[in-house]
């Protein structure tokens, strides 16, 4: 499966507002190295999120940007 590469921006009403394929890629190391590089080159006032998604396809991984989850819980809970 591959590493899809996303830039996106939440809303006040927590939507996103445009979704953006930055990349894909086969292994996690080629992806997180090109998400951290685009993470670097952001301004410190912007408020886009580059993110990387595991999924099998493209739509399924948007689909799981769009998924609302619960927070993880804090401490040894």
């Amino acid at each position: 499966m591959p590493y899809f590469v996303y830039k996106y921006e939440n809303t006040d009403l927590g939507k996103l507002k445009e979704l953006k394929k930055l990349a894909e890629f086969a292994s996690y190391p080629e992806a997180s190295k090109f998400a951290k590089g685009q993470r670097a080159e952001q301004d410190s006032n912007d408020q886009e999120i580059i993110k990387i998604m595991f999924a099998d396809n493209e739509l399924l991984a948007e689909e799981q940007i769009r998924e609302k989850r619960e927070p993880r819980p804090a401490g040894d809970d």
